[in-house]
């Protein structure tokens, strides 16, 4: 008898978690095909998920396709995302690296192809895996904010007086260097900062650590839809964004998009890929007074030329990349029907 047609099923859980990974599966699952969400029940960040009874019910005709980067023992051809490497960098464990070394890499090596978001994480992932028989696809993120009001106006007027609105956008993990945005703040008197995280009572101890009273001029929001997100973008001067490691970047993309100055470290070299030359480089990480500096130097800027910023941004678009998704999902059932 002849082998059945491949089949393709996905992780769909991602998407009902907040989060970067969440907010990337929602925007890319509703534009897929309608693709039966195979794996049901826990947490796909578990390290329990490994042994997940649905995945391991799945034949080897299956491309399991996953916008996150959790795999598991299965038959299944997993086609994994891999944002970036911080499992094996900044959050390193003997735990994560031995799942990442003993159950990641020969999922994807098995499939063939692994997806990512960056040039920057690519060159990451290729050096990791230290093999010329996988394809690592570059998939960008799109604009979904900006999408809920639409691209603001070009050539928007000066910013009104009165103390500077500061936003940051992310969670409070070491490689974020949150506490970096918050010497900026002190730095810069009278100024306030929105931060938009899940850790609220985190995000204030942080700020009081900095310095006495500095969380009163600190706004932290949770929960926050991508509709009230693109009006924070609105209302701030600046985004602070003075990470040590991205995969991606997606709020210093979509402060971009609003018009935004964004500030980040010049040695996060997914951040620069982004924003392409519209971002704000500060060459030291961690000092408060540079930060400042450079925020008020930014806000004081020249805006960039609105045809090229346009350019730019035209190539993060959530349709073109779903479009790449399925490009991928046909090219492992297409490697699947030829093994037949």
């Amino acid at each position: 008898m002849p082998e059945p047609k491949p089949k393709v099923v996905v992780d769909a859980r991602w998407s009902k978690l907040v989060g970067g990974i969440g907010r990337v599966s929602h925007q890319l699952l509703q534009r897929l095909p309608a693709y039966p969400a195979a794996i049901k029940g826990g947490s796909p960040s578990s390290p329990l998920d490994v042994i997940n009874p649905s995945r391991l019910r799945l034949s080897g005709r299956t491309v399991l396709y996953n916008p996150g980067y959790n795999a598991g023992f299965t038959d299944a051809h997993q086609l994994l995302t891999l944002h970036d490497l911080m499992h094996l960098t900044s959050e390193s464990s003997a735990l994560k690296r031995a799942y990442y070394e003993r159950i990641v890499a020969p999922a994807i090596k098995r499939t063939g192809q692994v997806f990512t978001v960056s040039h920057a994480s690519a060159a990451a992932i290729r050096e990791w895996l230290q093999t010329d028989q996988v394809e690592v696809r570059v998939v960008y993120h799109g604009l979904s904010c900006v999408a809920e009001r639409g691209t603001p106006p070009a050539g928007a007027g000066p910013r009104p007086d009165g103390p500077l609105r500061l936003l940051y956008v992310g969670n409070l993990m070491a490689h974020k260097n949150y506490p970096t945005a918050l010497k900026a703040l002190a730095a810069l008197r009278e100024a306030s900062l929105t931060v938009v995280t899940a850790d609220d009572a985190e995000a204030w101890r942080q700020a009081e650590a900095v310095a006495p009273g500095l969380r009163r001029r600190v706004l932290v929001r949770s929960k926050v839809t991508d509709q009230a997100l693109a009006g924070l973008y609105q209302e701030a001067d600046a985004l602070l964004m003075p990470s040590l490691e991205e995969g991606f970047g997606l709020p210093a993309l979509e402060a971009l998009a609003w018009r935004k100055p964004v500030l980040y470290w010049e040695g996060c070299t997914a951040l620069a890929e982004v924003l392409g030359g519209f971002g704000h480089p500060v060459a030291d990480p961690t000092s408060g007074s540079a930060w400042a500096q450079a925020t008020q130097a930014a806000i004081d800027a020249p805006k960039p030329d609105e045809a090229a910023l346009a350019a730019w941004l035209s190539q993060f678009n959530w349709d073109t990349a779903a479009a790449q998704v399925k490009d991928g999902i046909d090219s492992a059932v297409a490697r699947l029907e030829a093994q037949a």
